[in-house]
C-alpha cells in the first residue's frame, strides 16, 4: 500500500512540474503561445490539403504516363489544369528540413514558429548557407 502512495505521489510531483514547467518556462507569453498553437494549426491544415492534392497530381500523372491517359471527374480535371506543372516532386533534402524536431528560433528578432516556417524565411532571404548549416544539423 505504502509503494502505490509513493508511486501515486512521484506522479502527481511529475505532472505538476511539468504543468508548471509549460506555464512558467515558456519563452512566449500567453497571447503570443496561442498565436503559435493557431499558426501551427493553421500551417498543419494547409500542409496536409496542399499534400493531399499534389499527391493527386503526381499519382494522376504516373497513371497517365503508364496508360496513355487518366479517367478524372470534372474538379479533379480543374484542379489538374490549374496546377499543371506545379507538382513537380520535393527533394528530400527539403523535407528533411521541414520534418522532424522543432527548436524554437528567432532570424532577426522575428520568430519562427515552425521548421516549415524557418525553411520558407531562409529560403526567401536566399541564405541556403545558413540553413543548411542550422537545420541539417536537427534532421
Amino acid at each position: 500500500m505504502l509503494g502505490w502512495l509513493l508511486v501515486a505521489g512521484m506522479a502527481l510531483v511529475v505532472f505538476l512540474l511539468l504543468c508548471l514547467k509549460r506555464c512558467c518556462c515558456s519563452p512566449f507569453g500567453y497571447q503570443q503561445e496561442e498565436y503559435w498553437g493557431r499558426f501551427h494549426a493553421s500551417e498543419r491544415e494547409l500542409f496536409q490539403r496542399t499534400a493531399a492534392a499534389h499527391a493527386s497530381l503526381r499519382a494522376a500523372d504516373n497513371v497517365e504516363r503508364f496508360f496513355g491517359f487518366v479517367s478524372l471527374d470534372a474538379a479533379e480535371r480543374a484542379e489538374a489544369e490549374a496546377y499543371a506543372g506545379a507538382a513537380a516532386p520535393v527533394p528530400s533534402a527539403d523535407w528533411n528540413r521541414v520534418t522532424g524536431v522543432y527548436l524554437y528560433r528567432e532570424n532577426g528578432g522575428v520568430p519562427l514558429y515552425s521548421r516549415l516556417h524557418k525553411w520558407a524565411r531562409y529560403h526567401v532571404d536566399n541564405n541556403m548557407e545558413g540553413m543548411v548549416k542550422e537545420m541539417d544539423v536537427l534532421s
